[in-house]
């Protein structure tokens, strides 16, 4: 019997050690099922990757959005705790750390709800898509404020 509580402390010490090395689901890009799942901000069907955004709060609450915009409006309505800020690179579809991507602002570019926001995973990207296409580059965190300022409601 004293076999038995030993192996059983060993299973459960291996398992508990392993469940908090994975990693937890903030660290991974939310999976979106596109032209399925609904913005969290404006409700529309998300139906383009390229200016998809996410947000992955500290209890693990996914919320998708289908334009950068939604997502930073999102976050001026709600006082959720975020662990984790997710973009869409606007060239290779591929998912972004948000606080560490480049964007870039046009109020012409035309986005899903109108905002003119993309973003890249480089700086020298960011300039080349903004001599052909005009814009401003931002951080995210400048990027957050403007649009907080500058709130409306695409037309």
């Amino acid at each position: 019997m004293r076999n038995f509580f030993k192996l059983a402390t060993i299973f459960f010490l291996f398992i508990l050690a392993f469940s908090c090395s994975t990693g937890s689901r903030n660290d991974q890009p939310p999976n979106i099922r596109f032209g399925a799942d609904p913005c969290d901000e404006c409700r529309m069907i998300i139906n383009e990757a390229r200016y998809a955004a996410a947000i992955v709060t500290t209890d693990e609450q996914v919320h998708l959005f289908d334009d950068i915009g939604c997502m930073v409006n999102y976050l001026k309505k709600h006082s959720e705790p975020v662990a984790r800020y997710w973009v869409v690179d606007f060239n290779s579809e591929n998912w972004l750390n948000a606080t560490k991507a480049v964007f870039v602002k046009n109020k012409d570019f035309p986005t899903p709800m109108g905002y003119g926001i993309v973003a890249f995973s480089d700086t020298t990207t960011a300039e080349n898509f903004i001599r052909l296409h005009r814009g401003e580059q931002l951080k995210f965190s400048e990027l957050r404020k403007q649009v907080f300022e500058t709130s409306r409601v695409p037309g």
